[in-house]
């Protein structure tokens, strides 16, 4: 897919523009992990990402994701800004189109970066992600476009009564993932999408009780699941978009988390195969808990 340089006023089609004069335009460049494509959007004059509209975002999504039905979610790139004296400055950020939590994006937004920086090969970018609180790590390779990123950990993990059955859910700051197993990768995707809504007006009755929690509702996926194979279905409110993933980061981020804790000590890797490709997860575990998480893989930028 090439890149297109898009006018966001032709977003405005039928609407007033008065003498507001042109809007600003925008680049979008499409990075593909593991089938998870992400729309990056960098501002291309001197309107920064950071002053357009929330209408302004929204409509530009709506946009992307109807000229380009292969994608799955949009970001919005807010570049760091160098300190004087040739200093670090601030962090780059990626904004997520509803504000949600995404480990596929905040992996492919550190290759982005890592990029953009001049980066050859291996080296460690921190930045920072819409649903996380602190700065992330990416580790990227800019040879072989291998990222991977370390995630904080899910902020609480809870279990919900669905028809009888007990599941579990997995809270990050801006996205919850339940875990549905014993469903084969064959079943039909109009019964799984009648489940999933089932599921998640489930767990928003049973898990949101503070602010806190909402937030952790800001996307909302299950992951049906069987054996090593994930197929991750995601909602997210601020943009009330329904999609089947192609892959899913945090998704796999959160299968692993959940499996290590029956583990022993040690780093558990797992490979977990979806229907875009594969994410490759690491979770090392001290003292009975799991400490640290990661998840990784190729990206390609087309």
């Amino acid at each position: 897919m090439e890149k297109k340089v898009y006018r966001s006023e032709e977003l405005f089609l039928g609407g007033d523009r008065g003498d507001s004069g042109d809007r600003p335009r925008y680049r979008v460049t499409i990075a593909d992990p593991a089938g998870n494509l992400t729309a990056l959007v960098e501002a291309e004059d001197d309107v920064p990402v950071m002053s357009w509209t929330n209408e302004e975002r929204q409509r530009i999504t709506r946009r992307i994701m109807r000229e380009c039905p292969a994608v799955e979610q949009v970001g919005f790139v807010i570049p760091g800004m160098p300190e004087a004296g040739g200093g670090t400055g601030s962090l780059w950020r990626l904004e997520m189109a509803g504000g949600e939590f995404c480990g596929n994006a905040a992996r492919s937004f550190g290759l982005f970066v890592a990029r953009k920086q001049g980066q050859r090969g291996k080296g460690a970018v921190p930045v920072t992600v819409s649903g996380a609180k602190d700065p992330l790590i990416v580790r990227a390779d800019t040879e072989s476009g291998e990222a991977e990123v370390a995630l904080p950990p899910p902020r609480k993990i809870a279990t919900i009564r669905y028809r009888g059955t007990a599941l579990p859910a997995v809270m990050f700051d801006g996205i919850t993932h339940v875990i549905m197993e014993g469903i084969d990768e064959h079943t039909d995707k109009a019964a799984l999408t009648e489940t999933f809504f089932a599921v998640k007006e489930t767990a928003y009755n049973a898990l949101v009780k503070d602010s806190a929690d909402e937030q952790s509702f800001a996307a909302f996926g299950v992951l049906f699941s069987s054996t090593a194979f994930l197929r991750p279905a995601v909602f997210v409110s601020g943009i009330e978009n329904f999609a089947f993933e192609n892959s899913c980061g945090s998704g796999s981020a959160a299968f692993a988390y959940y499996r290590a804790r029956h583990l022993p000590d040690g780093e558990h890797r797992l490979s977990l195969h979806q229907p875009g490709g594969t994410i490759t997860t690491r979770v090392v575990k001290e003292t009975g808990k799991p400490d640290a998480l990661f998840i990784g893989g190729t990206i390609l930028f087309q």
